[in-house]
């Protein structure tokens, strides 16, 4: 009885990470196609990618996005590759 009574506390403690994860990696993710300039870009563009790495559920396709975000030395590719992950979360 007290495995299933922790198993169900383990798993709702989950699920809100999880869902602060997701509220993080958003923010971070609007701030980032927000950017005037590459360096906002890439510093929120990477915040995000971190909270995504961190999260419960990763998405690999996401964190390729992310990571080439960071890449590009152009603001509107950067900006681009951001608005690309909203379809595949």
């Amino acid at each position: 009885m007290i495995s299933k009574i922790l198993v169900t506390i383990l798993f709702l403690l989950s699920n809100v990470l999880a869902m602060d994860f997701s509220k993080n990696i958003s923010e971070e993710k609007t701030k980032a196609m927000n950017s005037k300039n590459i360096n906002d870009c890439h510093y929120h563009a990477k915040r995000a990618l971190n909270f995504l790495k961190n999260n419960i559920k990763g998405n690999t396709e996401a964190e390729k996005s992310f990571e080439k975000s960071l890449t590009t030395t152009n603001l509107q590719e950067c900006i681009h590759l951001l608005k690309k992950i909203n379809n595949l979360q």
